[in-house]
């Protein structure tokens, strides 16, 4: 018998941006005149804090915003999301749908191979891991993110 995967616990509060979000600003990716689409954006603190510093963003997830539209923007992030998705299809198809409603620029991120965060009383399950929470974890090397969204999206 497979175990439930929790994925609902793996939407974390944050009092800062996200990592992904913090570097598309710094880099100019993302200003106040760039919509940007939060797809999977968990509880939304991204959300927050882009809008109370101006900036134009929405978001869906399919816990904790289900009812929200989803809508191209010019900015798409799927952070950290890939990667908690056990089921490859699945993983493959919402990589393909983030894609669709980018129209110029998608943000991937998800969580590497030597990410020094613990993660208590893991097991193998399906390519990652299973934690003792219950939620599951695939960890990728660059490399092997990059190919794997090159392949999935047919893009190179």
């Amino acid at each position: 018998m497979q175990p439930d995967v929790l994925r609902h616990k793996t939407a974390i509060s944050r009092t800062d941006l996200s990592r992904p979000i913090r570097l598309a600003v710094a880099d100019g990716l993302l200003d106040t005149n760039t919509p940007l689409f939060d797809y999977g954006c968990g509880r939304g603190d991204d959300l927050k804090q882009l809008q109370a510093l101006g900036f134009s963003a929405s978001g869906w997830d399919p816990v904790h915003r289900p009812n929200t539209s989803k809508r191209s923007t010019p900015l798409v992030n799927l952070g950290y999301v890939v990667n908690v998705i056990e089921n490859e299809q699945e993983r493959a198809s919402t990589l393909r749908q983030a894609w669709d409603l980018s129209e110029k620029l998608l943000i991937v991120s998800a969580r590497l191979k030597g990410d020094t965060r613990p993660i208590s009383q893991s097991r193998d399950f399906s390519d990652g891991v299973l934690t003792g929470t219950g939620t599951f974890q695939k960890f990728y090397d660059q490399q092997e993110l990059k190919v794997w969204i090159e392949q999935t999206l047919n893009q190179s």
